[in-house]
């Protein structure tokens, strides 16, 4: 039973319209794993072996099949992020509650994908300490009367941070939703 089996394979492999079908599907597998296409506002990073190799462009692209592996898709797009609310005080110990809207585009995908673990929480974090600190430091009318003064402030701080691979920030608003009087 097992060497007809075998001996049934082997003469369809010496045959030759079966060998050339086997060759011509296995050459349809290959070219459709080998091209790939990347949408619009979107990068694809490439690793080979587990290492970073390229980054893959919007249109058509060619990578080694089998080999290489697309890793991440990295939006290229402006994004906004919403930054939670929270309670800040101010220099004359009043609690305020803050949010805040920031918008940014990544520029470099291999960036944003290999020197930062998880780039949309790092950003919230560095705008969650930064309108703590800039909020800490004025008093509650300042803060009231000079909103656009804040945001100026915030996206110049934010700017001067360094955020891998988004390092485009178009616009930082902040919110102050209402303020407690509490004082400590």
């Amino acid at each position: 039973m097992y060497h007809s089996v075998i001996w049934v394979l082997a003469s369809l492999l010496v045959d030759p319209r079966c060998l050339s079908l086997l060759l011509l599907s296995l050459a349809v597998v290959v070219i459709f794993k080998g091209v790939k296409t990347v949408p619009q506002g979107y990068e694809f990073t490439v690793e080979r072996f587990g290492r970073f190799t390229q980054s893959l462009t919007p249109g058509l692209n060619l990578i080694v099949p089998f080999i290489d592996r697309i890793t991440h898709k990295v939006n290229m797009m402006e994004q906004v992020l919403d930054i939670e609310s929270q309670s800040v005080i101010s220099r004359d110990n009043a609690v305020i509650q803050a949010d805040g809207v920031v918008f940014f585009q990544v520029l470099e995908s291999s960036k944003a994908t290999y020197e930062v673990n998880d780039l949309y929480n790092a950003m919230q974090n560095l705008c969650l300490t930064n309108i703590r600190t800039v909020l800490g430091a004025m008093a509650l009318d300042e803060i009231l009367s000079n909103r656009d003064e804040i945001n100026a402030s915030l996206l110049g701080s934010l700017m001067r941070l360094r955020i891998p691979g988004a390092s485009r920030l178009l616009e930082s608003k902040s919110r102050i939703l209402n303020h407690l009087l509490t004082w400590v």
